[in-house]
């Protein structure tokens, strides 16, 4: 990797640039101009180098690449790419320093490398202030980089070190903290003057500020200090003070407090207690006794709605007559099948026949008796009498346009013209004089 001085114009030697095809030839007659050569400065987007000028060859398919002071002002990578039509493409990677830096590496006159062994610094070259925070934690030192063995004798001295140096490590606030026998340095007037100090338990003690003696730390108990609650919550042994019976009284109180026991509250023989949730919605009378699973559970009532669905496989249609309380069953009509239906169904030839000649359908009137579901006597077509011819109307629909039959279609599947009788698909009664209809 080359350096180069920040924001400097630079040459540099690009290349070899070498044909695609066999990798091998040199390419010495390219055209680079500077729009084809593209800079990264510390990762960034390629862009288009600043120097205008294109490369010209120099030999052996390099080529010279002249880069100006904008090309080099970040310090940091910098990396130069080609790829020109018919060759190979061309990459190179830079480490663009600050001048000082470069000239102090590379100048005639450069300082190179300087040993600091025997070199004294000036005062006040190295303050806290000048030292970022947390610049010397451990984690910042590799193992064993500072050891008895690497500090020189007499390097620190009490002379070298500030007189409060001590006292920020070893002062009595963090003796308190680090070390037990350290509370005997607690005085009374460390404390409190003299006066009174009211403690846990209510007494009045007097304070006299005699000393600092190891005496007066019996101001605290060791009672205050370790008292039961307190050794609840410190050590595990301690959490045997709460009995499993009052567990279950407390989940029990909680549990009533929001109602949850009239949700599922049962006996000693699981079983739900009349006037729960669970009762309620199995009894009419809350009572859980009279609940049989046979016939009440969920999958007893799904089993005989399965069973009702069975059976029920058509449409009854009936007109009611009788009075009340008697036997209906002779006024119950039969429905037609699905099959008998589907028969009376027109197809969709039909249909689209209906629809194409419904406007010129014949009207037709039938005779007041004689008719049957399968049958019709043919009083007049179109205000005269029917055809005397048989199979006249062979294929020919019906459509019944008032009446009880209204909407009804059917097809003519035989026809006698001496007695203008049209054998019929089966609808769903007689065709009478007080039905018409239209041939189509």
């Amino acid at each position: 990797m080359l350096i180069l001085k920040q924001s400097t114009a630079v040459d540099v030697l690009i290349g070899p640039f070498v044909d695609s095809t066999d990798g091998d030839t040199e390419e010495t007659g390219l055209t680079i101009s500077a729009s084809d050569v593209l800079l990264s400065k510390n990762g960034q987007g390629l862009t288009l180098k600043s120097d205008v000028t294109a490369c010209a060859h120099d030999a052996k398919g390099c080529y010279n690449c002249e880069l100006d002071a904008t090309d080099t002002d970040t310090v940091g990578n910098l990396v130069l790419f080609v790829h020109e039509s018919g060759a190979l493409a061309v990459r190179h990677e830079f480490q663009v320093v600050e001048e000082a830096v470069y000239v102090d590496l590379f100048a005639a006159s450069g300082a190179g490398y300087a040993a600091l062994s025997g070199v004294t610094l000036a005062a006040d070259a190295i303050t806290s202030a000048k030292i970022a925070d947390n610049a010397f934690l451990a984690v910042n030192f590799g193992a064993d980089f500072i050891t008895a063995a690497s500090i020189a004798d007499d390097s620190i001295t009490s002379d070298q070190m500030a007189q409060s140096a001590s006292d920020q490590v070893w002062g009595t606030t963090i003796r308190i903290l680090t070390a037990s026998t350290n509370f005997n340095d607690i005085a009374a007037t460390d404390i409190v003057s003299s006066g009174a100090i009211t403690t846990s338990s209510g007494a009045v003690v007097t304070v006299t500020t005699t000393g600092t003696t190891t005496t007066n730390t019996d101001l605290v108990s060791a009672t205050d200090v370790w008292a039961a609650g307190t050794r609840i919550l410190t050590a595990s042994t301690n959490f045997n003070d709460i009995s499993t019976a009052e567990v279950n009284t407390q989940c029990d109180l909680a549990l009533t407090d929001i109602h949850l026991d009239h949700l599922m509250f049962s006996d000693a023989g699981d079983i739900p207690v009349n006037g729960s949730v669970i009762a309620q919605m199995v009894s009419a009378t809350e009572d859980w006794s009279s609940f049989a699973a046979a016939t009440d559970s969920l999958e007893a009532i799904r089993d005989q709605v399965v069973v009702v669905d069975t059976e029920v496989d058509k449409v009854v249609v009936a007109t009611i007559t009788n009075a009340a309380g008697t036997d209906i069953s002779a006024d119950v009509a039969d429905v037609p099948t699905v099959s008998e239906f589907n028969t009376r169904t027109p197809t969709a030839a039909q249909l689209a026949y209906i629809v194409a000649n419904a406007a010129t359908g014949l009207p037709v009137v039938f005779t007041t008796s004689g008719g049957s579901t399968t049958v019709a006597v043919i009083n007049t077509i179109d205000g005269g009498a029917g055809s005397a011819t048989d199979d006249q109307y062979n294929g020919r629909l019906l459509v019944f346009t008032d009446g009880t039959l209204a909407g009804v279609v059917t097809d003519i599947t035989d026809y006698t013209g001496s007695s203008t009788t049209a054998t019929i698909t089966a609808i769903p009664t007689a065709p009478t004089s007080s039905h018409n209809a239209r041939l189509i």
